[in-house]
């Protein structure tokens, strides 16, 4: 009897670029971020090497089929390789386990049906912040699955594993919720006493150009609006939202992925790597200092806020390795920030602020990737003229900032709030949505076409700086 774990391909955003059938994610992702851009990108799925790792750990062997790292174009190519991970086990499967956000669902739910379809008596199970958020709808609506494992896996999953294999009923294990059936409640894990994740995929990971990674904390003390992460942190038990993993227990998973994989850069995959508290700080540079005397001779790259950046801490950083950062600005509208309930700066000096701050760690030699949301449902003409003025702010030549929309993730407060106001035009699972103002939607749809065409930096820009100065078009007549 066999247990596989599943990451589908990917392929949501390739008929948006004509690269349906054509090309991989990582394929694609290579063409959009050059060379440069993606040598940082994470190549491994750590959830499932962790879930893989916690289930050995119990004696339950479980094969991944990860269609990011396969290179898959195509769900077919992905069901080939479930049936070849079953085939080489001996066994048909008794567990299948999916896992994406509400992007990769629709992969996830034909896929699902192929299980079903060849293996009748198989258990499939969905987990992610997706499926976390949204499971009473996704086991009422679709029978493809049989439970959800809500929250975090590792013990979930395992306990779910050896339920099934063990002939028992699963749907009492903590964590498992069932059709009708909320999940019993779950202990938030202790992070350190996970074992670290396998890394099966890590040698394709490399030889592919992408980076390794490891994770040094869970969750996010934070809840943004837009973010899965902050909503679903907020559901564990407790006050604790933002759990670390001990220093001892980081820097002697990094030593092992330098020595015996001779990895030379990875990525930390944490959501939010520090914070502005004095306590995160102070953590941060210890792990700096004790990386740099480790002498490993290894870069890396973070996630941050904005307001987490400083000068004392990142010089520090930079000096143990630290060579990029990906850096949530969203937007300098205060009204935004404040919907997005991401308050980092005082109204008044938001957008030197923000310059300031990006300042500190360009002027370290450290490569700023800043993040930006350039196009919500209401956005206005003035707002993407501060929109503008934050991309020049920002000092990086990315066509991205003229074509990022937010996403309005099924379970999160945007997409609450945009259902609310009839904004939506595709509830599920994958939202949709339409602007308020049609004169902004006739601006993205002319910056697409432009980019479509290949178009340099600097004339998206100046096309876009064309457009926003424009007066609004004139009412049609009555």
């Amino acid at each position: 009897m066999s247990v596989i774990l599943v990451n589908p391909p990917s392929l949501y955003h390739m008929p948006k670029f004509g690269a349906q059938g054509k090309l991989a994610y990582f394929e694609l992702s290579r063409r959009q971020l050059g060379g440069d851009g993606f040598w940082s990108l994470p190549g491994e799925h750590l959830g499932l090497g962790s879930i893989q790792a916690s289930c050995a750990a119990r004696g339950i062997d479980v094969s991944v089929v990860n269609g990011q790292v396969l290179y898959h174009r195509s769900t077919a190519q992905t069901w080939d390789a479930i049936r070849s991970a079953a085939r080489q086990s001996g066994s048909a499967p008794v567990l299948v386990g999916f896992t994406g956000p509400c992007q990769v669902f629709e992969e996830n739910l034909e896929l699902a049906g192929l299980v079903r379809h060849a293996w009748p008596g198989c258990v499939t199970v969905l987990g992610h912040d997706f499926a976390t958020l949204n499971y009473p709808r996704i086991l009422r609506q679709h029978p493809e699955f049989d439970l959800v494992c809500a929250g975090e896996a590792e013990e979930s999953f395992a306990g779910l594993a050896a339920a099934v294999l063990g002939g028992r009923d699963p749907s009492g294990v903590p964590g498992v919720a069932a059709s009708g059936h909320p999940p019993r409640p779950a202990p938030a894990l202790d992070i350190d006493r996970l074992p670290w994740p396998a890394r099966s995929d890590l040698a394709p990971v490399l030889a592919a150009g992408l980076s390794a990674a490891v994770f040094t904390a869970r969750g996010c003390p934070y809840q943004c609006t837009f973010c899965t992460t902050g909503q679903t942190a907020a559901r564990l038990p407790g006050t604790d939202r933002h759990r670390l993993k001990s220093l001892d227990n980081v820097l002697a998973e990094i030593e092992q992925l330098t020595t015996d994989h001779g990895v030379r850069h990875l990525t930390i995959t944490d959501d939010l790597f520090l914070t502005k508290s004095p306590a995160s700080r102070e953590r941060a540079a210890e792990f700096a200092r004790r990386l740099a005397a480790a002498r490993l001779g290894i870069s890396f790259m973070i996630d941050c806020r904005v307001d987490s950046i400083d000068a004392d801490v990142f010089r520090l950083l930079h000096a143990a390795g630290l060579s990029r950062i990906f850096v949530g600005v969203e937007t300098s509208s205060p009204d935004q920030l404040e919907f997005y309930n991401k308050r980092y700066t005082r109204a008044g000096d938001r957008r030197d602020f923000i310059r300031r701050q990006l300042s500190l760690a360009r002027d370290l030699g450290i490569d700023v990737v800043p993040g930006i949301i350039t196009y919500h449902a209401e956005t206005t003409i003035p707002e993407l003229r501060d929109a503008l003025d934050l991309i020049d702010g920002c000092d990086i030549d990315s066509a991205f900032f003229f074509l990022n929309r937010l996403i309005a993730y099924p379970g999160t407060p945007v997409y609450r709030h945009y259902r609310e106001r009839g904004l939506l035009t595709t509830d599920w699972p994958r939202p949709a949505w339409q602007f308020a103002d049609p004169q902004v939607a006739c601006i993205e749809q002319q910056m697409l076409e432009a980019e479509a065409l290949g178009r340099p930096y600097s004339e998206l820009r100046a096309l876009f700086a064309d457009l926003i100065s424009r007066d609004p078009a004139p009412a049609a007549a009555q």
